[in-house]
């Protein structure tokens, strides 16, 4: 419709109130303006209502349109891009705690190459041990309760040449 003076007129006369005016102007744009909100809203009755309220919000700021060489469809546009903003702000909903990451989840790549080089750390460790006196047996040994994977920050293992004992330690 922005056909350059006829759509001028339009808009002169939908400034005084004229009512098919204002009919021809909405019906020009209407089906683009649907997409437009459409692509971004995701939902068709959320697109249709925020066409809706861009229409109504012309009408009461139609005196603030200057007519420019883009016309009077990128002035509705603009409406309508921050019509949407505000029904994204309305309907937006924080995501639920764990979707992104969910507890139940293995441990990812870079976790799996932690653990092992903490484990293996930890072989190099009590291999260096010196057998002592009753030989290679009587190393002391990780306590039975340290989780495979390590311990959790806050804890280690405190290693000599005849105990070993979890202790805390700091993060």
């Amino acid at each position: 419709m922005d056909n350059g003076q006829a759509a001028e007129g339009l808009v002169e006369r939908a400034r005084r109130g004229d009512q098919e005016a204002w009919a021809a102007l909405y019906t020009s744009v209407y089906a683009r303006l649907v997409s437009f909100a459409h692509r971004r809203l995701g939902n068709a009755d959320l697109a249709r209502d925020a066409v809706s309220e861009t229409m109504a919000r012309a009408v009461t700021k139609i005196e603030t349109y200057v007519g420019t060489d883009e016309g009077f469809a990128p002035w509705l546009f603009g409406i309508c891009r921050h019509v949407v903003v505000d029904i994204q702000r309305q309907t937006y909903r924080p995501l639920p705690p764990g979707l992104l990451r969910s507890e139940v989840d293995g441990p990812g790549p870079a976790e799996i190459v932690l653990d092992a080089e903490e484990q293996a750390q930890g072989r190099a460790a009590f291999a260096r041990l010196d057998p002592g006196p009753h030989g290679p047996d009587a190393r002391p040994r990780a306590p039975a309760h340290v989780p495979r994977g390590g311990l959790p920050c806050g804890l280690r293992v405190v290693t000599s040449k005849t105990s070993c004992s979890i202790s805390s330690a700091p993060c």
